[in-house]
């Protein structure tokens, strides 16, 4: 039987309090739950929107996953991405975190089939299902109208973060998806990020003896670094 009490009062009412960015000079912090939210509406009006070229969109998955997406956040709280993505290993193991707090949260509510939530959270963003393409999309859409809200409030310190969501995401994508609304989104990013560089990201595999690689020996280029 469903725990109503812990549906109401549980793990899940912490979203409205984990603050993204937190570490960010970001001004008024947009929650989770926020997030989430937005998320789901933008993912519906795109998919309606892609419905015009005859595209079969699988709403229950689509807004399921859009939900329930960042669900291990209301344990684990918004880790930037320059800190997730830091390194494989990283990124694998709080990848691991994020899925054992993700169904301890979901079985709490003792509801039948629990499974199929967590496999919408699992494969929210399968970049080989049109849904997950479109929430993909729409995850990083959320974090560019939240960049441009805090842009348009004076923050200029959020179009470095605008700068590497637009250059680190969108553009690496090839899918008609993205193609779609590619042009409309460098245009918004142009407009709002300037010239601002990409937030830069020091890879774990960079550092030898707590310094990051310089120049090696030999006149090889150092190596890249990846920003978000």
């Amino acid at each position: 039987m469903l725990n109503l009490e812990e549906l109401l009062c549980g793990d899940t009412r912490q979203m409205s309090s984990v603050i993204r960015y937190s570490s960010l000079p970001h001004g008024r912090g947009e929650n989770v739950a926020e997030h989430s939210f937005y998320v789901a509406f933008y993912a519906l009006i795109i998919a309606k929107d892609l419905e015009q070229d005859g595209q079969k969109i699988d709403y229950e998955k689509l807004l399921v996953s859009a939900l329930l997406h960042d669900l291990d956040e209301a344990i684990t709280g918004d880790i930037i991405r320059t800190v997730k993505y830091s390194s494989k290993e990283l990124r694998d193991r709080l990848g691991m975190v994020a899925e054992f707090y993700c169904k301890r949260t979901l079985a709490k509510f003792k509801v039948a089939k629990i499974e199929e939530l967590f496999s919408c959270w699992d494969h929210a963003r399968d970049p080989e299902s049109l849904e997950g393409c479109i929430l993909q999309l729409c995850d990083m859409l959320s974090v560019i109208a939240y960049c441009v809200e805090r842009i348009k409030s004076g923050n200029v310190f959020m179009q470095t973060i605008l700068r590497g969501a637009h250059d680190n995401f969108i553009t690496k994508f090839k899918h008609p998806v993205y193609e779609r609304y590619k042009a409309a989104i460098a245009e918004i990013v142009g407009r709002y990020a300037g010239h601002a560089p990409k937030q830069e990201m020091i890879l774990i595999d960079e550092f030898n003896d707590g310094n990051p690689a310089e120049e090696t020996q030999g006149g090889k280029k150092k190596k890249d670094r990846t920003t978000s």
